[in-house]
């Protein structure tokens, strides 16, 4: 087996890299991947949102000139920008204020600014812009007002800039965009194999290091910023700054400096890994199913981290209004109105909990929405079945009272759920039964085979003393049935608060179930659920409200 360097990347997917993320070498390369996707990728031209330009741009200047800011009305509305999504960290660094933002309109001190706020400048003016767009240095940071209309805006200022840079592995603006590499990374290799014994016939292979990894799609420090997940969305293109290396990411392609052709292309052999993902949800025709889609989103979005919880909304707000304009869909705190019963089944995964997960005093969302709780969430794989679903009940009512932005906060809000089971009283218990649940249901004294019962938060769990709502049965033929429901606390004599999600798996054991909620339900169920008569079989049909 011979070992050779790769030195021609005509040859092999497998790029040369530089000891620094800086050097023409690679400035050269983001300038061609830019160029390449302006000319060829007719997928990246396509605008999601409106063209509107945010109220603030800096005018990034050059050696002669210092950067100043510049007001959206002063220039014309065809102007190209760019975008930088970036982690703030517990440091302090330079932003917009009340009380210097006439001092910026003349002058951004370059030396002010953090290493991160000047590299996305030198960037800028290598790349050829002469506008940058910075959330702190373009919002008025210590105005509520404009912090709050500026922020409903970022998703249209993401989608609708040519490119956006992201510092995806500074965990503040001290640490900048780019980086030194050590010498064991810089270099990829093309190796030639001999096929057979005392054969001439060889086959060539694209090796990198084990420790290699796709910098834009990686878990790195950049992407477990909850805020950073829609600027990535949207933005039509990205530029990633990682430690390791330069890399592209586009609606077309994804690229970097050890893979400069193709990612995908050169990752297709290997195993162990996964092609990279198109980031299009908006850009193709209407998906069948959008409650799939857009809980992929949810999941993404869910699992990253926000410094101050009431931004839980704020942070996908821009997603969440280009997902309404196009689908015609109504929002209704983190959830679409139009299909919400499948989506009220969404659970935290015992193993994603976050241990610092708290009910927050201040309104969020209802507790029936994902959108009320910081741990990641996800859908019951049983719901990608949901073309053969049977639901347990009906929506009556959905009613939310909304704040000045819909997308962005609310301030109250319940659900009224009309209902022919009776409501199950129960328990929540420790088992192993059913693995990596961790808990499971137990009815009027008996454990519910094949249960498991999925807490919101660390506090309910063991012990608790609940009620248990069906919501829907799968019902595709050739897997076996799940029943997916709801836990319920008692508030007061007419509603409830969700604190988890439940599950049964199989025919016996969903109709040990059903068979005790017919029969004996909770004895004193009328307090809690509105009588409102009686289905066509002589079962009482009640409503149940949640909030």
């Amino acid at each position: 087996m011979n070992f050779t360097p790769t030195l021609n990347e005509r040859q092999s997917h497998v790029g040369l890299v530089n000891r620094s993320t800086t050097t023409d070498r690679s400035w050269n390369l983001a300038k061609s991947w830019l160029e390449e996707c302006f000319t060829s990728h007719e997928q990246c031209h396509k605008l999601l949102m409106q063209r509107k330009l945010p109220a603030r741009l800096i005018d990034v200047g050059d050696e002669n000139r210092s950067p100043k800011l510049v007001l959206s009305a002063e220039i014309l509305n065809k102007t190209r920008y760019l975008t930088l999504s970036h982690c703030w960290g517990g440091k302090t660094t330079t932003a917009l204020k009340l009380n210097n933002l006439e001092a910026f309109r003349k002058k951004i001190p370059l030396e002010s600014l953090s290493k991160t706020f000047q590299e996305a400048i030198t960037t800028a003016q290598k790349l050829g812009y002469h506008y940058l767009w910075i959330d702190a240095l373009c919002i008025i940071q210590d105005d509520a007002k404009d912090w709050k209309h500026e922020t409903s805006l970022m998703g249209n200022i993401y989608a609708n800039s040519d490119l956006n840079l992201a510092a995806s592995d500074s965990p503040d603006g001290a640490t900048g965009l780019f980086f030194n590499r050590p010498e064991h990374k810089i270099l990829g290799w093309k190796v030639d194999c001999g096929v057979e014994a005392n054969s001439f016939r060889t086959e060539s292979w694209d090796c990198t290091p084990q420790r290699w990894r796709w910098s834009a799609f990686g878990n790195n420090i950049l992407n477990s910023r909850a805020w950073t997940f829609q600027e990535r969305l949207l933005a039509r293109r990205t530029l990633c700054f990682g430690a390791d290396e330069i890399s592209w990411e586009c609606r077309t392609v994804g690229l970097s400096e050890t893979f400069p052709q193709s990612v995908q292309d050169a990752l297709q052999t290997l195993p162990g890994t996964v092609s990279v993902a198109k980031r299009t949800p908006f850009a193709g025709e209407v998906t069948p199913d959008l409650t799939l889609e857009w809980f992929e989103i949810v999941t993404g979005y869910s699992a990253g981290n926000l410094t101050f919880a009431k931004d839980k909304l704020v942070a996908i707000s821009g997603v969440a209004r280009l997902f309404a304009e196009r689908f015609g869909r109504t929002y209704v705190a983190g959830m679409w109105k139009e299909d919400l019963l499948p989506q009220l089944t969404w659970f935290v995964p015992v193993t994603n909990r976050s241990p610092e997960a708290e009910q927050r005093h201040v309104f969020r969302a209802p507790s029936w929405s994902w959108a009320s709780i910081d741990s990641q969430v996800l859908l019951p794989d049983a719901l990608k079945f949901q073309g053969s679903c049977e639901y347990c009940v009906v929506i009556e009512e959905v009613s939310m009272v909304p704040s000045e932005d819909p997308f962005a906060d609310f301030k109250g809000g319940f659900l009224r759920l009309r209902s022919r089971q009776r409501l199950t009283c129960g328990f929540v218990v420790q088992s192993n039964e059913m693995e990596g649940q961790g808990f499971t249901m137990v009815v009027f004294g008996k454990s519910i085979s094949n249960s498991a019962v999925f807490p919101d938060l660390p506090h309910h769990a063991v012990g608790a003393h609940v009620f248990y709502l069906s919501l829907l049965v799968t019902t595709e033929e050739s897997k076996d049935p799940w029943l997916v429901g709801l836990v319920l606390k008692e508030l007061d004599s007419t509603s409830f608060s969700r604190i988890g999600s439940f599950r049964i798996r199989g025919a016996k054991e969903i109709d040990m179930f059903l068979s005790i909620q017919g029969a004996r339900g909770c004895e004193d169920d009328h307090k809690w659920a509105e009588k409102v008569g009686t289905d066509e079989m002589g079962r009482s049909v009640s409503i149940v409200k949640i909030v």
